[in-house]
Order: structure tokens, then C-alpha cells, then sequence
């Protein structure tokens, strides 16, 4: 009888704990998916949009944007092997990519860490700057939780094309 007791007891508490894991608790809190979310920035261009080429996103601290046409290496480098703007190689900038939407939006996709700041150029096919606009970046959560993050948007930077 004791055995019987003893393996119902070891079944029940197998069960318990099997509900606990996929109801998503655990005994330390909340368990989070280890999930990388990715953010974007909107840009809006406004005036002479036909003259933009591509725009490039730069942060505070000088990592810059690649454009739809420009590719990452595979595998993509992570933060710790990517150089400041001043490089040559623009693959090795890459923090941030920037793609055209339509004719007066681009997305930029956030690829680690969320800036404060944060500038948008605006280039023509010859490469001229044609516009520039710096903005501070209130970032809002879109998805995901607040105890286990989740993608965050910021924007629309307003880019006045001349």
C-alpha cells in the first residue's frame, strides 16, 4: 500500500509540475521567451521626395544605417565586431538598416540596443545630401510585455528634401 501511495503521490506531483511549465510560470516569476525583438523608426520625407536616392539613419555615437541594396555578411557581425561610421566598409557599420516603404517612407530597422537619438540623411542618386533632420526618439512598446519586452517604434522623423 505504502509503494501504491508513494508512486501516485510522484504522479501527481510529475503533473503539477507539468502544468506549471506550459502555463508559463515559474517558481522564480514570469519565464520570458528568449526572443530578440527588432524596433524600427519611421522616416516621412516631405518637399522634393523624387530627388532621394536612399536615406541613412545615424545614432548619437556614430553607427549608421545600411541601405536595402547593401548586404550583410553571413552571419550578419554583432555589435561587438562593427566599427564606427568613419570606416570604409559600410557592411561593417550595420546596427541599423534603413528601407524604402514607398516614395516618402523608409523604415529603419533597430537591429540592437534602442538610441535617444538619432539623424536621418537624405541622398540623391549622385550622392548629394538633399536633406537632414536629427530628432529625439521616444520609443512605445508594439508588442510583446512589459515584464518581457517586446518590439518598440519611434518616429515618424520629419526629413524636409530640398
Amino acid at each position: 500500500m505504502t509503494h501504491r501511495r508513494l508512486r501516485r503521490g510522484l504522479v501527481l506531483a510529475g503533473a503539477a509540475v507539468l502544468a506549471v511549465a506550459l502555463s508559463g510560470c515559474t517558481p522564480f516569476g514570469i519565464a520570458c521567451p528568449a526572443i530578440g525583438y527588432v524596433s524600427t523608426v519611421e522616416v516621412v520625407l516631405v518637399g522634393d521626395i523624387v530627388r532621394v536616392d536612399t536615406v541613412r539613419f545615424c545614432d548619437d555615437e556614430g553607427w549608421c544605417s545600411l541601405s536595402a541594396d547593401e548586404r550583410l555578411p553571413d552571419p550578419a557581425p554583432t555589435q561587438a565586431t562593427l566599427l564606427p561610421r568613419a570606416t570604409s566598409d559600410p557592411v561593417e557599420q550595420a546596427v541599423y538598416t534603413a528601407q524604402r516603404v514607398d516614395a516618402g517612407h523608409w523604415t529603419i530597422t533597430v537591429l540592437t540596443g534602442l538610441p535617444t537619438r538619432g539623424t536621418a540623411t537624405a541622398y540623391s542618386a549622385e550622392g548629394t545630401v538633399v536633406g537632414e533632420a536629427t530628432a529625439t526618439l521616444d520609443w512605445e512598446r508594439v508588442g510583446g510585455t512589459e515584464q518581457c519586452g517586446g518590439p518598440m517604434e519611434a518616429g515618424p522623423i520629419e526629413l524636409t528634401v530640398g
